[in-house]
């Protein structure tokens, strides 16, 4: 009976942790694609419009049709969320789409470096980047903890937006 108990118990552990390290996995792939199809920066344009600690929002053009969309990723209580705004070609939104890529969220966390690998500011991964220091951003550290009963569990990705 204590065996069966402990082989059940383990069973529990290995699918919990399973299943919030692909929930994980599959959001910081979803999120690495589209960082890296951020609007290329311009004399014009720069487009990282907030990078924060816990929030990331860019122009991307997202259906391909010359338009500066805006994604933002962020973290709500427990959750890791997607808001997609779309633009039309003066730039007023026609819709938004608000997801969850995630739940049993503990922490999200962007840490923005420049090109030489050093901090954009500090201290590192609890700042906000300044408007004026968006344009040093070159690479772009995710750091996604879950948690789900007693387990937690960390990942990590690192981002290049390809047009910066």
């Amino acid at each position: 009976s204590l065996g069966i108990r402990e082989a059940i118990d383990l069973y529990q552990f290995l699918t919990f942790r399973n299943e919030i390290a692909s929930q994980g996995r599959m959001a910081l792939m979803r999120m690495g694609r589209e960082i890296r199809q951020m609007s290329p920066r311009t004399p014009t344009l720069e487009p990282i419009e907030a990078a924060e600690p816990s929030r990331l929002r860019f122009v991307i053009d997202f259906n391909r049709d010359g338009n500066d969309d805006s994604i933002e990723f962020y973290q709500d209580t427990d959750e890791l969320g997607r808001i997609l705004i779309l633009r039309d070609a003066d730039g007023n939104p026609t819709s938004t789409a608000d997801n969850v890529l995630a739940s049993d969220v503990q922490s999200l966390k962007f840490c923005y470096y420049k090109q030489d690998n050093s901090p954009v500011c500090t201290p590192l991964c609890e700042c906000t980047v300044s408007a004026d220091s968006r344009s040093q951003v070159y690479r772009i550290v995710i750091e996604l903890q879950l948690t789900r009963g007693t387990q937690i569990l960390t990942l990590r990705s690192q981002v290049y937006p390809r047009n910066l």
